[in-house]
């Protein structure tokens, strides 16, 4: 019994001084993003309306930008328009849809709860440098060809996609921010 007790007790040292009596349980680095660790997450402004939803299932562009580019008039749902009660996915383009013409896409998520909008905007504006005035608060980027506008407007968080004629056609920064309102005006107040 006491030979029992002599090496449970060695086996308990030898473990102490191992490092086995406290196990490494720090996180294995699995490729999600950690939000404590990625780029600093910006304050949001207090939300501008909430939304229940759009006047039709795509927003009417009627600016001026929008005739000027080709893409007035009713959107079309996508294949990827989709609406629980939790999230509608308001998916929809306007314009060329072969590719050979200047396009409008959007995808306006209305979301419910507040706090879930907010959480889509923080992953959406991470990295984004140039703000825009649209909505609560948003950011422009310059694709080339082509020029995406994200905002957050209260419940609502919109991308919107702006694809000139051809390679050698260019979307204007102005133009950007004139349709991105035009598709957010159709918003109902919830």
């Amino acid at each position: 019994m006491r030979a029992v007790r002599l090496v449970a007790g060695l086996l308990i040292v030898v473990g102490i001084v191992t490092g086995c009596a406290s196990p490494d349980t720090s996180p294995i680095e699995s490729g999600i993003p950690n939000p404590s660790r990625s780029a600093v997450i910006r304050s949001l402004p207090a939300p501008g309306g909430h939304w229940k939803g759009l006047r039709s299932k795509c927003p009417q562009l009627t600016s001026s930008a929008a005739r000027r580019i080709g893409a007035g008039g009713a959107g079309t749902p996508t294949d990827d328009y989709a609406a629980t009660s939790i999230v509608t996915n308001a998916d929809c383009q306007w314009g060329s849809t072969d590719g050979r013409g200047a396009a409008v896409n959007a995808r306006i998520n209305i979301w419910a709860r507040q706090e879930a909008a907010d959480a889509e905007w923080r992953t959406l504006s991470t990295d984004q440098t140039e703000s825009i005035q649209v909505g609560d608060v948003g950011f422009v980027m310059d694709e080339g060809r082509g020029i995406v506008v994200r905002t957050r407007w209260g419940n609502a968080v919109a991308t919107v996609r702006l694809v000139a004629a051809d390679e050698t056609g260019r979307t204007q920064l102005s133009d950007a921010g004139d349709i991105a309102d035009d598709v957010l005006d159709d918003l109902v107040p919830g």
